[in-house]
């Protein structure tokens, strides 16, 4: 029996898949599925989980009555010239083979000439029974917007309805609702210690609904009795490094953390009054599960809404990050 194998990242499985599938599938080949990037998901290009486009995939055939199929995980791996073999030791033998990224076709195009393999290699642009204007970008976008089906199978259209896929495209639009995402998907709690922004990280952390099943407590220790007497920093700390220092950050990321049993915690700290030759000067710092992250901000507008708008916006920006590198790697 020939054998079809359609690589892409599936984000989501769409009827352009769906139709190459049906067409080998009709003629008698096998189908197999190299499901890759494996390893990404709960980003802009690539929100969905290796589970859920496996599952969409399955849906989908199983629902067009496909059964002699398989699916096959493919992390990705750093070198693009080993990529094919990579692959091919993972999915075995293939008379066809099915992209539409132009970096895999050329790889694979490489390979075949080196090696003198024996595939066709063909891509959705060369192929005439593609559907126009189908890929997952725009059903991505068109997400973002409203529920739309144009682009996807019923049954595909009706998974993505119910895991909230046009939620959790918004919620990664911005810092705020990335991190909320992130958090909440994760089963991750989180706390806040501040000073200079007054709250308005806490105020992020729960801008949107569901933010109780994460966000365990926000303390604003404005003044250095609040960081002495609320967070338990101790008066020989703050006389050797100040109520504004970077050392000063990290320790109330490490006490509100403490204090709140979270898993991650927030800290900001600095001079937001214009009237100080200082002020636009913030240290934020995020504790998370593997290390702790410390930076320096220089706002230079010296408006003071302007000032903790940018520290919270900054803040964010960096628990972004921190989350990214310890959950997604």
């Amino acid at each position: 029996m020939k054998t079809l194998l359609i690589i892409g990242r599936f984000q989501p499985f769409h009827l352009g898949h769906l139709t190459i599938i049906k067409k080998y599938y009709s003629k008698g080949y096998f189908i197999k599925i190299g499901l890759g990037s494996v390893q990404t998901d709960n980003e802009i290009k690539n929100p969905f989980t290796a589970r859920e486009r496996d599952e969409m995939i399955r849906i989908a055939l199983d629902h067009e009555g496909i059964k002699h199929y398989a699916i096959y995980h493919i992390p990705d791996i750093l070198s693009d010239e080993d990529y094919p073999h990579h692959v091919s030791k993972i999915v075995g033998h293939f008379d066809v083979l099915f992209t539409g990224n132009p970096l895999v076709r050329e790889t694979f195009l490489n390979y075949k000439k080196q090696f003198n393999k024996k595939f066709i290699l063909n891509t959705f642009n060369e192929n005439k029974d593609r559907i126009k204007g189908i890929n997952a970008t725009t059903i991505r976008k068109k997400w973002l917007n409203s529920n739309s089906r144009k682009g996807l199978p019923q049954v595909v259209f009706e998974y993505l309805k119910n895991v909230l896929a046009s939620d959790r495209l918004r919620e990664m639009q911005d810092p705020k609702k990335k991190v909320h995402y992130l958090l909440k998907s994760k089963g991750l709690t989180i706390s806040a210690a501040e000073s200079c922004t007054g709250g308005a990280i806490s105020r992020a952390l729960i801008s949107y609904p569901g933010s109780s099943s994460f966000f365990k407590s926000g303390i604003v220790a404005y003044s250095v009795e609040a960081k002495i007497h609320i967070l338990g920093i101790t008066k020989q700390f703050i006389k050797e490094n100040g109520t504004i220092s970077s050392e000063t950050s990290l320790e109330m990321a490490k006490r509100v953390k403490q204090i709140s049993k979270s898993d991650y915690s927030v800290s900001s700290t600095g001079y937001a009054d214009p009237s100080d030759k200082l002020a636009g000067t913030v240290f934020i710092c995020v504790c998370g599960k593997k290390g702790d992250y410390l930076t320096k901000l220089q706002i230079k507008n010296k408006k003071r809404e302007e000032i903790i708008h940018e520290a919270t916006n900054q803040a964010m920006d960096l628990l972004y990050k921190v989350l990214k590198k310890e959950i997604l790697g």
